[in-house]
């Protein structure tokens, strides 16, 4: 490929220069129908921007979101800085199978909007619209943030179905040195509406502070939910998203852990946990046994079998007899179909 920039009068030069590697490279890719994308945009201060198609595994790549190639042929974006002497940055953009950039914009902050083909999976954001490839994608790519401390995912403990559990928190820092503007925080994804979130960012964050917002989990059914927590705000790299796991369970421990305190090494004693199904369908046991560190210090007996009905309950006695002193710990396994398996009890004790 080349980028060229000819001065105002046409008569000259401004810059000129190649862009690729060793294999095929193109700027644009023909649109479907005929025609070709709009693969260029300028931004205000004079940067441009470009995107295309590149089968060369030596493109050049710099402040990369992907960095290596991805397979048949990659989408590409780059920007070059106003002299033409440099990248800003450059980047495959593909997965194993054939991928184009085909169409680009530029926004007044210096944010790259792509779209283009999509043959196989390429890097989706937690709150993608479309999470499968379809033959097309769209991407933002924004030149600075100044938001942190949100994770890119988190997983919400195990919860028994139709509860809600401890809220979990997570921060939002402006690092910038104007106030953040808060349009939206909400969850997008499959099981959205197993999530909920109180905050404390109000209509803005003000510059070098930072916000709380907690996010509860409450399964509608069992085993995985999905979704994604979005803060909608004025930072060029909104919307800022956390891809949110949790697993519903009917499985329920009573007491939920098992602690021995001291015990004369050779010697045993004995607790019991109740294991209660507090769905509407039969529960099917596989396994029960213990695993763990100190495993062999600890054994089960059960009367649960392969089973225990809708509301039923069965339970687990639980011996420790440490082999050795100084504190023993494993957990008591429980591998079933109701959600979120294998489930466990943690169990300790100290040998004396």
């Amino acid at each position: 490929m080349f980028v060229t920039k000819v001065n105002a009068g046409g008569n000259a030069l401004v810059y000129s220069t190649y862009l690729g590697g060793s294999g095929n490279d193109r700027a644009y890719s023909p649109e479907v129908g005929g025609g070709t994308g709009a693969g260029i945009a300028v931004d205000r201060t004079g940067n441009v921007y470009i995107t295309g198609s590149t089968e060369s595994n030596d493109f050049p790549v710099l402040n990369a979101i992907q960095s290596t190639f991805g397979g048949k042929s990659d989408a590409f974006i780059a920007g070059i800085n106003a002299g033409g002497n440099a990248l800003i940055y450059s980047t495959y953009f593909g997965g194993p199978g054939a991928e184009s950039g085909t169409g680009l914009a530029m926004d007044s902050r210096g944010t790259a909007y792509v779209a283009g083909a999509s043959g196989s999976p390429i890097p989706i954001t937690p709150a993608a619209v479309d999470r499968s490839y379809n033959g097309a994608f769209l991407s933002k790519i924004a030149p600075n943030t100044f938001v942190s401390g949100l994770p890119a995912k988190a997983t919400l403990p195990r919860q028994l179905v139709g509860t809600t559990g401890a809220p979990k928190n997570f921060i939002l820092n402006n690092n910038g040195t104007t106030a953040l503007t808060i349009n939206r925080i909400y969850f997008a994804g499959a099981n959205a509406a197993d999530f909920t979130q109180t905050n404390t960012c109000g209509s803005d964050v003000a510059a070098g502070a930072k916000c709380t917002i907690a996010v509860s989990f409450s399964p509608s059914v069992s085993n995985l939910r999905q979704a994604a927590l979005v803060v909608s705000d004025s930072d060029p790299a909104s919307p800022q998203a956390v891809a949110l796991t949790g697993y519903g369970t009917v499985v329920l421990f009573s007491p939920t852990k098992l602690f021995f305190g001291n015990q004369s090494v050779g010697t045993s004693a004995s607790q019991s946990v109740t294991l209660t199904n507090t769905g509407k369908t039969a529960l099917n046991i596989t396994r029960i046994s213990v695993t763990g560190p100190a495993a062999a210090d600890f054994s089960q007996t059960n009367n649960c079998g392969t089973g225990i009905p809708a509301s039923g309950q069965c339970k687990i006695t639980v011996t420790f007899k440490p082999t050795a002193t100084g504190t023993r710990a494993a957990a008591v396994s429980v591998k079933d179909n109701g959600g979120g398996s294998p489930q466990g009890v943690p169990l300790s004790g100290t040998g004396t």
